[in-house]
This record gives structure tokens, sequence and C-alpha cells, in this order.
């Protein structure tokens, strides 16, 4: 059986090449590569650098030259009362474009009872809707009034 040793497939040292440490030429080439990389290198360096500096200064131009000042209530903030009405009034008119779209899309769609369920629940809910956002609206005219 053949042996799979690595010794095997090596070159003898009779074949081997022997090195080129005494030729002038080639280590003039090799020296002349080795000083066109180092240029090269440097020449990308100095890129680099500027390029770095360019990041720097287009960073530094987006800070702020003022503080912010940043808080959750200003001067022209409204009180708590004033703001709970607005909300009110806002919840209002949102029921009420949804549940007119609701009529519409019932009647476009040719459904009697639907459209009727809706009519008898907006008598039934609009009234009070109403009256109580009428309520916390004057509560609200009444409390700013007073202070």
């Amino acid at each position: 059986m053949p042996s799979l040793s690595p010794y095997r497939f090596q070159q003898p040292p009779h074949r081997i090449p022997p090195m080129a440490q005494n030729d002038p030429e080639i280590i003039a080439q090799l020296t002349a590569q080795l000083q066109a990389m180092e240029a090269r290198n440097r020449q990308m360096q100095a890129q680099l650098t500027h390029m770095q500096q360019q990041l720097a200064d287009r960073d530094r131009a987006n800070i702020p030259t003022r503080p912010l000042h940043i808080t959750t209530e200003t001067e022209h903030d409204y009180s708590t009362v004033v703001r709970l009405g607005f909300k009110s009034l806002k919840w209002l008119f949102l029921f009420l474009i949804g549940f007119s779209i609701a009529c519409v899309v019932s009647a476009s769609l040719q459904a009697p009872q639907v459209l009727g369920a809706l009519t008898s629940l907006m008598s039934t809910i609009l009234a009070p809707l109403i009256v109580l956002t009428l309520c916390v609206m004057v509560g609200a005219a009444v409390l700013e009034s007073l202070k």
C-alpha cells in the first residue's frame, strides 16, 4: 500500500530553486514597488484625513448655537378644564362624522334594517352626548372666567 505522508509529495531539496537574494535587479524592482505602494498609502491616508475633517465640519454645523428650551407647559398653554372641553367637542364631532358615514354606507348598500337601527340609536344617544358636551364647555367657560 502506498504511503500518504505529506513528505512523499514534497520535492527533494535539489529541485527547489535557490533564492535570488544576490540579484540586484530583482531587489531594485521590489524596492521600487514598495516605494510606490508607500506613496499610494500616504495619498490614501491624506484623503481619509480630509474626508474625516469634512464629516466633522458637517456634523459641527448641525449643532444648534443656542440651547433648546423644551417644556411641557408654555405661556399659552390651556388649563386642564379647557383642554377637557376641547377634547369632548372633538370626540362629539368624530362621533357625528363616523355615524354619518355609517348611515351613508348603509343607505347606499340598501340595508333598511341597519339604517333604521342607526336612526333609532342616533335619537337615543345623540341628545345626551350633545348635552354632556355643552355642559363641559359651559363649565370650562365658567371656571376660566372665575380665574
